[in-house]
């Protein structure tokens, strides 16, 4: 945009996210995401839980703070897709069935 005229004419600008997932549960809570390509089982996908500390520099979390960021991972997968399964080694997969999973990781 130069000198309030938008560079863009005629088109639509991005739409907000459906929900603001990163806003919620503390901030200085989240995960590193592993992807894996390529393998002979087809992608994988691993979530190392990571915290921050009094310095900002990232840490490994306690057991019970690992577990709640999994969990919260695992809820907001399954606002996207419901077979969507975080286990509690931070893998990621779809439940064998593809029915919907209702218990907590």
């Amino acid at each position: 945009m130069e000198h309030g005229v938008d560079d863009r004419a005629g088109e639509r600008p991005p739409s907000p996210p459906s929900k603001a997932a990163l806003l919620e549960g503390p901030w200085f809570e989240s995960a590193v995401f592993r992807a894996r390509l390529g393998g002979a089982d087809g992608p994988v996908l691993r979530l190392d839980p990571v915290g921050l500390d009094s310095d900002s520099q990232p840490i490994l979390p306690r057991p019970e703070v690992s577990a709640s960021i999994l969990a919260r991972f695992a809820a907001m997968s399954r606002d996207l897709d419901p077979s969507i399964v975080v286990d509690e080694n931070g893998c990621v997969r779809r439940s064998p069935d593809n029915h919907v999973v209702v218990e907590e990781v």
